[in-house]
């Protein structure tokens, strides 16, 4: 009788370079942790190189489980096509382009075997930007579940690529098929709605590339519409009376874009007044509240050339030289 895995790891491959698929596979295959399957769904049934790399794993590792879509269905779909193919007590999602480092699954199986209460851990990442790996940075994530539920007000809160779920929570819905792009911002938002417990471990567990090749790069428009349908469910769970003026002046503040039709004060009165609900929400963690709308507070100022408004404000909580280093940076990025 073959033995249920505890971990399984889910993965869909498109057309991303054959050496960076290999990196992502060997980067599971080789965990500390080995109770796992690893379903593999191939969204490019035209590219022959797909084919042929999942094919040498599969008879290489008997944990290796290949499905192939008889046409391109998109990530949200093949996802849900390989959760359901699962046998494992926990979900662990992995990129094509992204690389895993040895102790991420232990680190994280145990993390949830202690922390019952908890339905979705992810981890901070290495940024990287080549296959030799070197790294150029590291991507830092809202920490417990009330710093998270916070930030995800804001912004994706956890790195889609290093995160592990438990299989119960998937059960009936996975990810949301209306939603292409950033489908797991919205997965996440759902979670919060529900009064879910997320974490992100605070180390580094996944090598996270950056592309020009990424979904993330490629999509922008389609995922901050989706971003902003996000905020609008959390917003609506925060404040049950929320004006469309008001979700279209926070989705504006969050996607750093000009405000049409607002001026400064208008931004000021509203990161007001979501730092007091939040604070009011979520006491215990207001210096984290007060520091994250002062950043919001300070790159609206810079975009709108506000910085005499910035500082006068009680949002304001960086020291001046921050704030001027990142107009500069602003500027010669944005107006040369």
């Amino acid at each position: 009788m073959k033995q249920i895995p505890l971990i399984s790891v889910v993965m869909s491959i498109y057309c991303e370079p054959i050496q960076w698929i290999s990196q992502a596979i060997d980067s599971i295959l080789n965990q500390s942790f080995s109770d796992l399957e690893f379903v593999i769904v191939n969204d490019n049934p035209s590219r022959l190189e797909n084919y042929l790399l999942l094919d040498k794993y599969q008879k290489a590792d008997g944990r290796v489980h290949i499905i192939h879509n008889a046409m391109n269905l998109g990530l949200t779909c093949s996802l849900n096509i390989a959760i359901k193919a699962t046998n494992g007590r926990y979900i662990a999602r992995m990129d094509a382009d992204d690389v895993s480092l040895p102790e991420r699954l232990e680190t994280q199986y145990l993390f949830l075997e202690k922390k019952r209460d908890v339905v979705i851990c992810g981890s901070w990442g290495y940024l990287f930007k080549n296959m030799h790996v070197s790294f150029c940075g590291i991507k830092r994530t809202p920490c417990n579940d009330q710093e998270v539920a916070v930030f995800s007000l804001f912004a994706n809160p956890i790195i889609h690529s290093s995160v592990m779920i438990r299989k119960e929570f998937l059960e009936q819905e996975a990810y949301d098929v209306k939603f292409k792009k950033a489908q797991d911002y919205v997965l996440w938002g759902r979670a919060i709605c529900e009064n879910r417990s997320i974490y992100n471990i605070p180390v580094p567990l996944i090598k996270y590339r950056i592309s020009s090749m990424q979904i993330s790069s490629n999509f922008t428009n389609e995922q901050c519409i989706t971003a902003n349908e996000v905020r609008k469910r959390l917003l609506q769970r925060l404040l049950p009376v929320v004006t469309m003026s008001e979700v279209n002046l926070h989705n504006q503040i969050c996607n750093l874009q000009c405000l049409d039709g607002y001026n400064i004060l208008h931004v000021e009165k509203w990161l007001c007044r979501m730092k007091e609900l939040l604070v009011k929400f979520y006491p215990l963690n207001e210096q984290y509240i007060c520091t994250l709308i002062s950043s919001y507070w300070v790159n609206s100022c810079i975009r709108g050339g506000q910085i005499n408004r910035c500082l006068k404000s009680v949002l304001c909580k960086m020291p001046l030289y921050v704030i001027l280093l990142k107009y500069v940076k602003y500027k010669m990025r944005y107006l040369n």
